[in-house]
């Protein structure tokens, strides 16, 4: 039970430290971009992070064969870690942000 706990605390630490990178990678948000700049840069963000999860996710479960880690206990830690990944991307959430409050549907929608 201890090594399940200590494995899954280093995981989360793999994950936060590797967030910042990615969202160090993407450009910054700038206001001034168009709606398609911003949606691609969006699309291109998510893509790395679902790579980099998949990867994560990979050698993790090549690494949970000798804990005894039931399928629930692995959700669990999926959950957790892609709420953390996401919710460090300052970048990302910037851009979402831009895109919800200034899309064209906006105006349709109000009038």
């Amino acid at each position: 039970m201890i090594i399940n706990i200590i494995f899954i605390s280093f995981l989360l630490i793999i994950f936060i430290y590797i967030s910042p990178i990615i969202d160090h990678l993407m450009p910054e948000y700038d206001e001034n971009k168009s709606s398609i700049e911003l949606l691609i840069e969006i699309i291109i963000q998510l893509f790395l992070i679902g790579i980099v999860v998949y990867l994560i996710r990979t050698n993790k479960k090549l690494s949970l064969n000798f804990l005894k880690i039931s399928k629930y206990e692995e959700l669990i830690i999926d959950l957790i870690a892609t709420i953390v990944f996401i919710g460090t991307q300052r970048q990302l959430s910037f851009k979402l942000k831009h895109l919800t409050n200034y899309h064209h549907i906006q105006y349709l929608i109000k009038k």
